[in-house]
């Protein structure tokens, strides 16, 4: 969604901006109708260009496959798109198979080339021991991500320490510039719902509860696993409730999980649109982020996008990670426990549900004033704006 918001806060300061995107993506709440090689879509006065991908599941060689077949296709229909020719052209990874092919189309339109990493590959594979260091794939995607840094009038990271990543493999430091991560603030107000009635009946079984809640992707990197077992240590205690809000590969496992264990402190609802989020996030008592203990990759910091929609929320954060310079730490807006630890996670949220209300509120407040101040995508968009002017 990063993509999206800028687009649209690029479009509001005077910008023509087209996004190029494979059809696919787990991501996608709702998958556009693709039926020839490429079709054209206008989304809020967006031009958006799909080429055709096929579908996967999960999060490995499927994936993969289908970002290695955008950028092939990519590279071959570039000529054929019916697009208007750029003054800058942003090749966004994960994963940067993308960018031979984006360079070539700069270089051959005259437009300025731009790199934006919001994740590190192959570091991500490496670090989750996914591939190993020399796999073929691990040097091919090192290959591509080099030549990103190289070659690029700039590049573009979410995260906040990646330039000591990027500077050994040739970034150097005039040539990058950190953008995080955020939340467009005008655009989310405006376009807010109401969750439909159903799903608030369903929420009506933890009125009367301190409720854990999350939104977002069920994958195994966001340590929903851990939640369930802090889920496990708590179910005798009935002043609390979890509340899960989304899909995922993770999510048969959880919802397998919270039977055997008769967990009927845990509510597992399915996806919802990103309009109706922050009026989820206000029916929960205070939110969950988790990450895996993974400090060869998270020490370069995190930008997740839900982090900021609970923040705008004004609930406290529960962070299961370890991260140097996070948003909920440098904010004051919440609680750092260990990742991937269910007794101190279990043990931090028994002790937020018994604090008292007005400083619960007072986490809340520190971090939407934080995102307001620091992570506002129309406020962001601004400086993006201006480095893509040269």
């Amino acid at each position: 969604m990063r993509v999206y918001y800028f687009a649209r806060a690029f479009q509001e300061l005077g910008a023509n901006v087209s996004v190029l995107s494979g059809s696919y993506s787990h991501k996608y709440y709702q998958l556009p109708d693709v039926r020839g090689p490429v079709q054209y879509e206008n989304i809020d006065g967006i031009r958006y260009c799909w080429i055709r991908t096929t579908s996967y599941r999960g999060a490995g060689l499927g994936r993969l496959m289908n970002n290695l077949q955008f950028a092939l296709r990519l590279r071959h229909m570039a000529k054929e798109l019916d697009l208007p020719s750029p003054d800058a052209l942003i090749a966004s990874s994960p994963p940067p198979f993308l960018v031979p092919a984006c360079r070539r189309i700069a270089r051959r339109l005259g437009a300025r080339f731009y790199f934006e990493v919001r994740d590190l590959w192959p570091l991500t594979l490496i670090a989750m021991g996914r591939i190993s260091r020399w796999h073929p794939l691990s040097l091919l995607l090192g290959y591509c991500e080099r030549l990103g840094y190289r070659s690029a009038t700039a590049v573009i990271s979410s995260l906040p320490n990646a330039l000591e990543y990027t500077r050994p493999r040739g970034c150097d430091s005039e040539r990058f510039e950190y953008i995080p991560n955020g939340v467009h603030v005008a655009l989310t107000r405006q376009s807010s719902e109401e969750i439909p009635s159903e799903v608030s009946q369903q929420l009506s079984a933890f009125s009367n509860r301190f409720v854990v809640g999350y939104v977002g992707a069920h994958t195994p990197a966001n340590s929903l696993s851990v939640l369930l077992q802090a889920a496990t240590m708590l179910k005798s205690d009935r002043s609390i409730g979890f509340v899960l809000v989304g899909d995922g590969s993770a999510k048969r496992n959880l919802m397998k999980v919270a039977a055997e264990k008769d967990l009927r402190n845990i509510l597992l609802l399915d996806a919802i649109p990103r309009t109706q989020v922050q009026a989820m996030l206000q029916r929960f008592d205070c939110c969950y982020v988790g990450l895996l203990e993974l400090p060869e990759l998270y020490q370069y910091g995190v930008s997740m996008n839900k982090m900021f929609e609970y923040m705008l929320a004004a609930k406290p954060v529960i962070a299961s990670l370890s991260s140097p310079g996070n948003p909920i730490e440098v904010s004051g807006g919440g609680v750092i426990v260990p990742p991937e630890t269910a007794a101190p996670l279990a043990e931090a949220i028994q002790q937020l549900a018994l604090a008292p209300s007005d400083q619960r509120a007072a986490m809340g407040r520190r971090g939407r004033e934080y995102v307001v101040r620091e992570h506002d995508i129309g406020l962001l968009a601004k400086r993006y704006l201006k480095l893509l002017s040269g």
